[in-house]
């Protein structure tokens, strides 16, 4: 059954986008009546303790604006997006308190790659959430390394 509000965080866009993106992926979003794209504003352990977190933010804006632009010029109607917390579990609890969402997709860099918050981050949502998630492993340049889903 397909997701009625599909929820998607974003920690990188994918490259080539939308030929770049997975068919599995493709589907999920197509057949979602409402989709909200949140994008953590991924921060340095020191720019978070710091709290310079400002440019962070810019960039999480960036691309959230681009992603819900290449859904919305899909033709998909139910398309929203913004900014999340520096701490992406966080976003994801921010976002389902106002969005109940039946699915989520997860853009992540591999372990080696990986900001030091978005580290397992899909094993602790699905532990947290109970939501089935697509899980995109992305370089920093955006180029799918895997997809997994349930």
């Amino acid at each position: 059954m397909a997701a009625k509000r599909l929820l998607i965080i974003s920690n990188e866009l994918i490259a080539d986008r939308p030929e770049g993106v997975p068919e599995v992926v493709w589907k999920q979003v197509e057949a979602a009546d409402e989709v909200r794209v949140v994008v953590p504003a991924l921060t340095s352990r020191l720019k978070s303790w710091l709290s310079d977190i400002d440019g962070a933010i810019l960039d999480a804006d960036t691309r959230m604006q681009e992603l819900v632009g290449d859904i919305s010029s899909s033709g998909h109607p139910g398309i929203h997006g913004r900014v999340g917390d520096e701490e992406p579990l966080q976003a994801v609890a921010d976002a389902l308190a106002d969005f109940p969402a039946d699915a989520l997709i997860l853009s992540v860099h591999p372990s080696d790659e990986a900001n030091w918050r978005e580290r397992g981050l899909g094993e602790k949502i699905r532990a947290r959430f109970r939501l089935p998630v697509t899980e995109m492993i992305l370089d920093r340049e955006g180029r799918v390394l895997s997809v997994t889903t349930e």
